[in-house]
């Protein structure tokens, strides 16, 4: 593995090495996870319909570092969830415009729908987000109208907890296992970038390239 440890760049006054950097960006996924407003919250991901990219922003619901995985939600009647079944590979990317700083992660993701790891994510689903998922028509289907799709009721109001549990079963948990990670700091004085690759859960190689 080769890990340049010994050369560092100075980053807003610390200096910083490739393993300070590979640290710093799961912290930064973390802190997007936990934080709405952060700029990370909301990345874009990219999947394959076999014919052509897709790319759309979701939220990122959860971030699990020893286990290099990031867990998103979507509805198992998208077209997302059909593009990840034929083709688990799957991009995401961040940016923080006042950092000036991006991620892209490459990841192969998995499906879960029916398991402990999905009754889990729902149960920490709130009421808000969950209406999402009692849409009668599945989710790109074509409509006369411009609409929510959303029963009438729940447009102004959230449904009770009871009433959610109608969308559980159109609820599906989207892990991403991280194979690599994209990290590029622009600056005035010459951006920076490194690339850090994974085998499973383990950091398997780390350089610095060209921007």
């Amino acid at each position: 593995m080769n890990i340049g440890d010994h050369q560092t760049i100075e980053k807003n006054g610390v200096l910083l090495n490739l393993s300070d950097i590979e640290k710093d960006c799961w912290q930064e996924l973390m802190k997007g996870c936990m934080q709405t407003r952060h700029p990370f919250h909301q990345p874009a991901f990219a999947s394959s319909n076999n014919c052509s990219p897709e790319i759309r922003t979701v939220v990122l619901r959860k971030v699990v570092p020893t286990q290099k995985q990031l867990y998103f939600h979507t509805d198992c009647r998208s077209r997302k969830y059909n593009e990840i079944k034929n083709f688990p590979q799957v991009s995401c990317l961040f940016y923080d415009f006042n950092a000036r700083l991006q991620i892209r992660v490459n990841a192969i993701a998995s499906l879960h729908c029916d398991d402990g790891d999905a009754d889990e994510a729902w149960k920490m689903t709130g009421l808000n987000s969950r209406k999402t998922y009692m849409i009668a028509q599945a989710p790109s289907t074509i409509s006369h109208i411009p609409t929510s799709g959303l029963e009438e009721k729940f447009i102004s109001k959230d449904p009770s907890q009871e009433e959610s549990e109608a969308g559980r079963k159109n609820f599906c948990l989207i892990k991403c296992l991280v194979k690599s990670i994209d990290w590029l700091w622009l600056n005035s004085k010459g951006h920076k970038r490194a690339v850090f690759t994974y085998e499973n859960t383990d950091l398997a190689d780390a350089n610095w390239i060209i921007p």
